[in-house]
C-alpha cells in the first residue's frame, strides 16, 4: 500500500538522496542513541490506513483517522479499545481537539473539507469546505480558531470555532503540509513540503510575519511541534532523516538525527519529550527537549504516522498505516508517580517524577502530606501536568518543581502548594478594543476586564464561550468575570 504523501515524492526522494551523498549536512545536535527500550502493550485495530491522531482532554478519548475508511476510530484510553466509529468525508488525514467547545475537527484531504465531531456525542455537527487537500489541522487557544493546512492550494484556511466557519485564508508556501502553535508568541507555523519552508502566520491578524527556509530544497519539512519546556520548535524533515530545532527567534540551531523518513513529531509536557515517527524504519525516536539528542528508539508497527501523547496516562499513541492499527506504548522513562497538595476545591494533581531512582513513595490524597525517599544528594524534577487551556503550577508560577534531597540522613519535610489555572482569551468583535487580550488565571479567580468601542461605535454586550467563565455584567463595559474553566469571552461592538 502506497502512502498518500510518498507517492509525490518518491522520484524527488531519488534525487535528494543523490545529492545528500556528496553533501556534508552541519549537525549541531547528534542523536547518536538507538537502544530499543518501552514496551508495546497493545496493538489496537482501526481502520484501513489510520494516519491521524489526537488527545481529547475532556473526555480523555483518542480520535484517530482511517485515511482509506472515510472514517474516525475513537478510543478509551482507560481500555485501550476503540468505542465508536465516526464516519467523515474522504481520506481524512490531519485531526485537532478545540477544548473551548469539546469538538474534534478532522481535515478530509478528498473532500477539500473540515469534518467537526462533536467529541461527548460522537456526531458529525458541521461539514466545513476549506480548501484543496487539506491535511493538517491545529487549534489556536489565543483566539479560539482551527488553521486547516490545504496541501493543493498552498493556504490556510482559518476556522471560528464558535461558529465553524471559514473567517478567512491565508497564502502560505508551496505544498503545505502541518501546522503548530507556539503559545509564546501567538503565532502558527504552517511547514511547506515543496518549498522547504516554514511559513509563520500571526494569530492576531492571521498574516505572514515571516518565512523560515530549511537551506535544503529536499528537506521535506512535514511535521511540527512545540516545546513548551524549552520554547523551541521541533520541525520533522523527511528527506532529511532529522529533526531540525527552531528558536524564539525563528532561527534554525540545530539538527537531530532520527530514523529513516520521519513524519509526525508530538510533544510531552510532562518530561519535555518530542516523540517522533520513523515511517521507514517502523520506529519511533524519542528526543530529549533538555539535551536535544536521541534518548530512546521504540519498536512500533508498519509505517508509523500520526502520535499523539495521552498526558492522563503518560502512553504514546502511534498511527501505524501499513498495519491498520494503533501501537499503544507505555515507555520506561516514567519512574514514579506521586500527588501534591492544590491549594483551593478539586482533586489532587497527577504529577510524573523523573531524574532518579525513587521509592518508598506514597499516594497521597489531596491536603495531605507527601512523603518518598530517594539517592542522597539527587536532584528529582517534577512536571506538573498541562495542556493549551489548563495548566497547574506552583506559587512561584513554575510549571516544574526541582528538589534536592539532603546529602545524608533524612530529609527535612517539604510543603508543596500547587495552582490550578486557566487560559482565558478576550477579543474584539466588531470595531472595538479589549483589555487584557488573554492569559492565565486562577481556578475561581475574578478578572476585572474592560471594552472600548472604536470612534463613532458602541458596545453591544459580553458573551462566553463557555459556562465554566460567568461574566458579572454582560451589558455592562467595564466589568468582572469568574473563572472556572478555560475558553474566550467576547466584547461585541456595533
Amino acid at each position: 500500500m502506497e502512502s498518500p504523501r510518498r507517492d509525490r515524492f518518491a522520484s524527488l526522494t531519488v534525487v535528494a538522496l543523490l545529492l545528500l551523498s556528496a553533501v556534508s549536512l552541519p549537525v549541531l545536535f547528534d542523536g547518536g542513541a538507538s537502544a530499543s527500550t518501552g514496551a508495546v502493550v497493545s496493538n489496537v485495530r482501526v481502520g484501513t490506513y489510520p494516519i491521524g491522531v489526537a488527545f481529547d482532554s475532556s473526555t480523555g478519548d483518542l480520535y484517530v483517522a482511517n485515511y482509506h475508511s472515510a472514517s474516525v476510530s475513537v478510543i478509551d484510553q482507560a481500555n485501550d479499545s476503540v468505542v465508536a466509529t465516526v464516519a467523515v468525508g474522504s481520506h481524512p488525514w490531519g485531526v485537532a481537539f478545540d477544548p473551548s467547545n469539546g469538538d474534534i475537527y478532522v481535515a478530509n484531504d478528498a473532500s477539500d473539507t473540515c469534518s467537526v465531531i462533536n467529541g461527548s456525542t460522537n456526531l458529525v455537527v458541521a461539514t466545513v469546505p476549506v480548501g484543496e487537500l487539506p491535511i493538517g489541522v491545529v487549534y489556536d487557544p489565543a483566539n479560539g480558531d482551527v488553521y486547516v493546512v490545504n496541501d493543493n492550494s498552498n493556504t490556510t484556511s482559518v476556522i471560528d470555532g464558535a461558529t465553524n466557519a471559514v473567517v478567512t485564508t491565508v497564502a502560505v508556501g508551496f505544498w503545505p503540509y502541518a501546522a503548530a502553535y507556539d503559545p509564546s508568541n501567538g503565532d502558527v507555523y504552517v511547514t511547506n513540503i515543496g518549498a522547504g519552508t516554514v511559513s509563520v502566520i500571526s494569530s492576531s491578524n492571521n498574516v505572514v510575519v515571516a518565512t523560515i527556509g530549511t537551506g535544503n530544497p529536499y528537506s521535506y519539512p512535514e511535521g511540527i511541534a512545540f516545546d513548551s519546556l524549552n520554547g523551541y520548535m521541533y520541525l520533522v524533515e523527511d528527506g532529511l532523516n532529522a529533526v531540525s530545532i527552531i528558536n524564539g527567534t525563528n532561527a534554525i540551531i540545530g539538527t537531530v538525527r532520527v530514523g529513516t523518513y520521519p513524519e509526525w513529531v508530538a510533544f510531552d509536557p510532562l518530561l519535555g519529550d518530542l516523540i517522533v515517527t520513523n515511517t521507514g524504519s517502523a520506529t519511533v525516536s524519542v528526543i530529549a527537549g533538555s539535551s536535544n539528542t536521541v534518548v530512546r528508539t521504540l519498536r512500533v508497527g508498519k509505517r508509523p504516522y500520526g502520535v499523539a501523547f495521552d498526558p492522563d496516562n503518560g502512553k504514546v499513541y502511534v498511527a501505524d498505516v501499513g498495519s491498520g492499527t494503533v501501537s499503544v506504548v507505555t515507555p520506561d522513562w516514567v519512574t514514579q508517580a506521586i500527588q501534591l497538595t492544590i491549594a483551593g476545591s478539586g482533586p489532587a494533581v497527577r504529577v510524573l517524577l523523573a531524574g532518579c531512582s525513587v521509592s518508598s513513595s506514597s499516594m497521597m490524597a489531596d491536603g495531605e502530606a507527601q512523603t518518598f525517599t530517594a539517592a542522597p544528594n539527587c536532584r528529582i524534577v517534577i512536571y506538573f501536568p498541562r495542556s493549551s487551556t489548563s495548566r497547574y503550577v506552583s506559587s512561584a508560577g513554575a510549571t516544574e518543581l526541582s528538589i534536592r534531597t539532603c546529602a545524608s540522613g533524612t530529609c527535612p519535610t517539604s510543603s508543596i502548594t500547587v495552582y490550578h489555572q486557566f487560559h482565558v482569551a478576550f477579543v474584539a468583535s466588531g470595531p472595538g478594543t479589549v483589555s487584557p487580550h488573554a492569559g492565565w488565571f486562577d481556578d475561581g479567580s475574578s478578572v476585572a476586564i474592560t471594552a472600548t468601542p472604536g470612534a463613532g461605535h458602541q458596545f453591544e454586550g459580553w458573551s462566553s464561550s463557555s459556562p465554566s467563565i460567568t461574566v458579572a455584567s454582560p451589558d455592562s463595559a467595564t466589568t468582572t468575570v469568574l473563572v472556572d474553566g478555560a475558553g474566550r469571552v467576547t466584547a461585541s461592538f456595533v
